[in-house]
């Protein structure tokens, strides 16, 4: 009797129908029932936490292998499980912005034939890092590790780390400097790299000959890697156990099943309809260094969230109005909003169960053609060497839009006000033990955590793209950088001030020890005007992050005499820097700095970050609370006096701070009447402004421009600004 044979179906087949299978019946995989969760649940639950606790284990022993703080220390990385068309069935925890990166990448190469060309057999190794691809910025870079069951493909092993140095025309991870992605260093697009569990010798030729330390970058590929292959070892394990049908069962149910926990919790906790915000970036370059006269531009770039909650629990995120890309790398393909799903819907509907099947209730619209957001379709080689620059404010806002919907249904503990803008910091020099060095300091991963309705925000403890985040050890990062640490506390008054404030960042104090170098301030957060959240319900913004610093030229004198140097920023208004010496002192910097300046030996680098946006009136702020962060010397008399109206009197004896009661309602008086003096109806402002949108009075250049660009670029926003406005057909700014 002939047996019927079983044609394996291609990756490129079991992707169209999985696809196929979630439109027409709108459940993944076509699962309208659960059935190994109902027949079973608690072997479910088990099984999931088994393959959980593997991806928590790669975590820990790829931080083991890594020698770069990065990892090492920030845990700056992910590891995770997925299925053979790249849908991520649970992870690690690490920075959940790279969470939707891996199935993107593996679908793409699926499409590309990956399959027949070069293949894929037990013991490859492939590496992606190309932001063109599906990446953030090149030193995302994510190692796949197949796994195979009797010859057939049943999912991949995943590890994802940031590289410290990538090669690019800058030293550093996150080069901003060039016009085109050519420049931004090493790009791997889904290569084959090793076999046989081991990184091939062409690999190695390439990145040593690439990359300013290859080391590092090696290492980091053998943590992902070593990581990535405990992960399918763990699978075989389960396999063992359980079976190879329930494996291929469970783990998609697992995937449907975060579908549909996401969305009862949007049916539960938000409320249909369009919620929008906007955020502004401020990239100033004129009189900067730059590599072309073409970027000695001041730029404004619209940062739009718009997002809109159907009846049925969907989310669609439009990103109309985004202005025009930039000739500097901080634009984002549109592949870049999958890194702030993860990040705002991750953090706060989707984090039960983490996986791509949560995610799949969102879809983005409205993106801009020859945008910062889609620059590929105007220029097909956009640099995005730091594309977080603009989805850091997208995250902020897009937290806030979110928590405006479980406000409005009563969840104000959830309420999260918007994220800090993080900034890193790069150069080259001569570390530690003699050798050149790159550095990339990531300790401002951990920021503060945004206020909510009900409390204060956390101060140091959290960031939107890693709530578990770690500063690392100053120790360490003294081992691999041209620098020591004179200082590093929780900064002052860099918190959003509200009736719950926003989380306090940190400060740093670096000297250039082991020899002259360079440095740049360009990552991520650095901006020098407009805060990248404004914060909710009346409360203000946090401060930019800054940094100011003293050539080594005169520091050296100090050391030479062995007089005192700074630990601290000290008082904001009053900065410790400006007591070191009367010469060079540089204060304030306006950021983005694209490309590194002089750090002769000697010099210092005082660095504040932002910290996290607040909620409410500050005039509605317990005094106590005031009083308590003054004690804790987190906020300076000013700001308790001129933002929260609180009276106070320092007791030298006791070393603490008492509030005057009576003093703080009078304070509270005069400043809510010089509010109401400065205040104006609506319709007045309204017209006043009216009239300077028409003359485009007192706007700026750059304010021009983006809004100009961003009309042009979006119809939709377009008719928006004309109608508001009432502004005529042939207006254009």
């Amino acid at each position: 009797m002939d047996k019927k044979v079983q044609v394996k179906q291609s990756l490129k087949e079991q992707l169209l129908e999985e696809e196929k299978l979630l439109q027409e019946t709108g459940h993944l995989y076509g699962l309208t029932a659960l059935e190994l969760k109902e027949r079973d649940p608690v072997t479910y639950e088990i099984a999931y936490n088994f393959l959980m606790s593997s991806c928590m284990d790669a975590m820990g022993i790829a931080k083991s292998i890594s020698t770069s703080p990065v990892l090492r220390e920030a845990g700056d990385g992910l590891f995770a499980l997925a299925t053979p068309t790249g849908d991520v069935i649970t992870a690690s925890h690490g920075v959940w912005g790279h969470l939707l990166i891996p199935p993107q990448v593996i679908k793409w190469a699926i499409r590309d034939g990956v399959e027949d060309d070069p293949g894929i057999q037990h013991g490859d190794i492939f590496e992606e890092n190309f932001p063109k691809i599906g990446t953030m910025h090149p030193p995302d870079s994510y190692n796949f590790v197949p796994i195979m069951w009797e010859g057939e493909l049943i999912g991949w092993g995943i590890g994802a780390c940031h590289r410290v140095e990538v090669g690019a025309v800058t030293p550093g991870a996150m080069p901003e400097a060039c016009d085109t992605y050519f420049g931004e260093g090493m790009a791997f697009l889904f290569d084959k790299v090793g076999r046989n569990d081991n990184l091939g010798r062409e690999y190695h030729r390439k990145v040593e000959n690439f990359c300013r330390l290859p080391s590092f970058w090696l290492m980091d590929a053998r943590a992902c890697t070593g990581g990535a292959t405990l992960i399918r070892d763990r699978v075989t394990e389960f396999i063992g156990r359980y079976g190879i049908d329930y494996y291929k069962k469970v783990t998609r149910e697992y995937i449907e099943d975060s579908r549909r926990m996401a969305q009862s919790r949007v049916k539960a906790q938000m409320v249909p309809g369009r919620i929008r915000k906007r955020s502004c970036r401020d990239v100033f370059m004129k009189g900067k260094k730059t590599l072309f006269e073409k970027q000695q531009v001041d730029w404004m770039a619209m940062v739009p969230w718009e997002m809109t909650v159907d009846k049925d629990a969907n989310l669609s995120w439009s990103v109309a109005g985004a202005s025009a890309a930039l000739t500097i790398g901080v634009n984002a393909g549109t592949q870049s909003f999958l890194c702030a799903f993860s990040l705002v819907f991750g953090g706060m509907i989707a984090y039960e169960r983490l996986n791509t099947g949560a995610f799949t209730i969102i879809g983005i619209k409205d993106v801009p053609d020859g945008s910062w957001a889609n620059p590929y379709t105007v220029n097909p080689w956009a640099p995005t060497g730091c594309s977080w620059a603009f989805i850091m404010p997208s995250v902020a806002v897009g937290m806030e839009a979110v928590s405006r919907t479980f406000y409005a249904r009563g969840y104000h503990e959830e309420v999260l006000a918007g994220g800090v803008q993080n900034g890193f910091h790069e150069g080259m020099g001569t570390g530690a033990h003699g050798m050149f060095t790159t550095l990339l300091n990531v300790e401002g991963v951990a920021g503060g955590l945004p206020g909510s309705a009900i409390r204060d925000g956390e101060d140091v403890a959290w960031g939107p793209y890693n709530p578990m985040s770690d500063t690392g050890n100053a120790e360490i990062y003294e081992l691999m950088t041209p620098y020591i640490y004179l200082g590093r506390r929780t900064s002052v008054d860099t918190g959003g001030r509200g009736k719950y404030r926003g989380g306090h960042h940190m400060g740093s104090i670096w000297m250039w020890w082991y020899g002259d170098g360079a440095y740049s301030a360009a990552d991520v957060g650095s901006r020098g005007i407009i805060p990248g959240n404004q914060g909710m319900f009346g409360s203000y913004p946090p401060p930019v992050t800054n940094c100011s610093w003293a050539k080594g030229d005169e520091i050296k004198k100090l050391v030479d005499q062995k007089k005192p140097l700074i630990h601290s920023k000290g008082d904001p208004l009053h900065l410790e820097m400006t007591k070191l010496t009367e010469n060079e002192v540089e204060l304030r910097v306006s950021a983005p700095i694209v490309l590194p300046i002089d750090m002769p030996q000697y010099s210092i680098v005082d660095v504040d970050y932002s910290g996290s946006a607040g909620v409410g009136d500050p005039m509605e702020r317990e005094p106590a609370l005031v009083k308590k962060d003054l004690d804790k010397g987190l906020v300076t008399t000013w700001a308790a006096s001129k933002v929260w109206g609180v009276n106070v009197s320092y007791d030298k004896k006791k070393r603490e701070y008492s509030v005057d009661h009576q003093g703080t309602v009078k304070a509270r008086e005069e400043l809510l009447a010089q509010r109401k003096q400065r205040g104006i109806p609506f319709k007045e402002w309204w017209r006043m402004e009216r009239q300077k949108v028409m003359g485009k009075e007192n706007m700026g250049e750059p304010v021009v421009r983006m809004l100009k660009e961003s009309m042009a670029l979006s119809p939709k926003y377009d008719d928006e600004v004309r109608e508001f406005w009432q502004l005529p057909t042939d207006f254009t700014f």
